[in-house]
């Protein structure tokens, strides 16, 4: 066999799917935007919030949330 006939169906590493593209961090859906964190929200360290927080206020995200 050859090697088109064994390929054919497969996708193709360079290909994006329909409503992704390609960006320095990966494939991203196309109407999102890479942005660094700081440019759009501000960091405060030391901040715990019980679960009785969530919900409402300014929005936070954990570090484990990113990193964990």
């Amino acid at each position: 066999m050859n090697k088109m006939k064994l390929n054919k169906g497969l996708p193709v590493r360079n290909e994006v799917k329909a409503g992704y593209k390609k960006t320095e961090i990966g494939l991203i859906p196309k109407d999102w935007k890479v942005v660094i964190l700081g440019e759009i929200g501000t960091f405060k360290n030391g901040i715990n919030k019980g679960a009785e927080d969530f919900g409402f206020g300014y929005p936070f995200v954990n570090l484990l949330d990113v990193f964990g």
